[in-house]
């Protein structure tokens, strides 16, 4: 047609509907045969895949769009070809900036092959009320999808992306998502971190072990400290289902747990410590005493840092009174060898649930005593005569699983995991083989130590360094 524009422009969308809409590639096939039948030249062909136009997609950036905004705005275009108005924008600013825009440039819109002018009334009319049904549409789906996903918060069931430690379950029949379950790969990625992290591993020392191990982690990227702090802080893990960030309290997921309760309330108290966020012992403080030990001037008790003097080894030093100081490695060798000599003894199981104040894992530890004696008595009853190894071994088929069991059952919840690991005839090994920062966990938790004022001049005595178990008899 004689008159007409000669430069036009393509533009195709698809945002997640890919069963009902036309894909992006059939988009611009057909705005290639139209624009050849027409006689024009396309000099210009942009997309945006699985990219949404509506205002309720959160703003997420169109590039294709963009760039083809651009052309029209520069007056480098004369035509603009859309499969349907909906593909530019189901957004009414973003309508009104388009519409402007083609005005201002003398820009044609094509849609489904008939030309609109949009300085024409009549054409801004049908234009307008294109728009608006679009605008209408997106608004009507967006009340689906929210009602939807009310439902299935109020229901326990998923929705959104699948949570790492998980794998989507769907309907055999239809396709359709259904719920979640363990992931044999992924799982158990999780229930380490919480252990390792509980056991007084520093995040930061775990992302590095991780990344090492060339284990997969959220989203492809690498993992990181606060990644895994993250991670491992999400209520999805017990079982509990968020909706718009909060925990649907009284409604049971549709998912089984990672992690028990016990062990993610553990994981929040540690990382909303006030002192863990002023201190960051885990990733800064290099020292077993450093913020832990006490100093025991009278009306004072404030916490020791460490000071390395010129010339001098490093001693702790009292940060608020600065009137008390210590040689560091006496110090730290006095306390590692009552932690390991601790936790070696026949009778840490009880100790440890007694400072835990836990009922149920105090039981348990009473009867992995009992079961501990009645297997000790099996030995020196065969060494006496009494029994045959055949006796002994029938005895510990049955007894020693049962000791294993109630063993597992003593750990209370509120002591680190990594005290239990050290505990027993190995603990000095054990203990030596301790990152620093799962050292200082556990003397935080299970001892208090205290330096005590000394004379002047007077050399190193070590019952100046009073030391405390924690339990409830002291």
């Amino acid at each position: 047609m004689a008159g007409q524009p000669q430069r036009v422009v393509l533009y195709g969308r698809v945002s997640a509907d890919r069963v009902r809409g036309r894909s992006v590639d059939s988009q611009l096939d057909a705005g290639r045969r139209w624009a050849a039948g027409e006689g024009l030249r396309v000099i210009g062909e942009y997309r945006d895949d699985g990219i949404s136009a509506s205002r309720y997609a959160g703003g997420k950036a169109r590039p294709g769009w963009q760039d083809a905004v651009n052309l029209i705005e520069a007056r480098e275009v004369d035509v603009l070809w859309l499969w349907e108005l909906s593909r530019a924008t189901r957004d009414r600013t973003v309508y009104a900036a388009l519409l402007a825009a083609c005005e201002e440039a003398g820009v044609k819109i094509v849609l489904d092959d008939r030309w609109y002018d949009p300085r024409d009334p009549d054409d801004a009319y049908d234009l307008d009320t294109k728009a608006a049904t679009a605008v209408l549409e997106s608004g009507k789906t967006s009340k689906r999808v929210q009602r939807d996903v009310r439902a299935r918060a109020a229901e326990g069931k998923p929705h959104g992306w699948v949570t790492y430690g998980y794998r989507a379950v769907y309907d055999p029949t239809t396709g359709k998502p259904l719920t979640r379950e363990p992931d044999p790969s992924t799982a158990p990625i999780v229930q380490e971190l919480a252990r390792r992290i509980l056991g007084g591993e520093s995040v930061y020392s775990i992302a590095k072990d991780l990344n090492e191990r060339g284990v997969p982690a959220p989203r492809r990227g690498p993992w990181r400290g606060g990644n895994i702090q993250r991670l491992v802080c999400n209520p999805a893990y017990i079982g509990k289902r968020v909706y718009r960030g909060q925990v649907q309290e009284g409604v049971v997921a549709t998912w089984p747990p990672l992690l028990d309760e016990a062990t993610h309330f553990q994981l929040r108290a540690l990382f909303d410590d006030p002192a863990r966020r002023k201190y960051r012992q885990d990733t800064r403080v290099k020292h077993l005493g450093a913020g832990i030990y006490r100093c025991g001037r009278p009306g004072c008790s404030g916490r020791m840092r460490v000071l390395t003097p010129k010339g001098r080894a490093p001693m702790y030093g009292c940060r608020e009174c600065h009137r008390l100081t210590r040689v560091q490695a006496p110090v730290d060798a006095m306390v590692n060898r009552a932690m390991w000599r601790r936790l070696a003894r026949p009778d840490v199981l009880e100790w440890l649930a007694a400072i835990g104040n836990d009922a149920e894992a105090k039981a348990a530890a009473d009867e992995a005593a009992r079961l501990r004696t009645q297997l000790a008595d099996l030995r020196r009853r065969v060494r006496a005569g009494e029994l045959t190894l055949d006796d002994l071994a029938y005895f510990r088929a049955e007894w020693e699983p049962q000791l294993r069991a109630a063993e597992e059952r003593a750990r209370p919840r509120t002591v680190p995991a990594a005290a239990f690991e050290v505990a027993g005839p190995e603990a000095e090994a054990r203990w030596a083989s301790l990152p620093i920062s799962a050292r200082r966990v556990l003397v935080s938790a299970l001892l208090d130590v205290t330096i005590l004022p000394a004379g002047r001049g007077r050399r190193w005595d070590p019952t100046l360094i009073q030391l405390t178990w924690k339990s409830p008899t002291g």
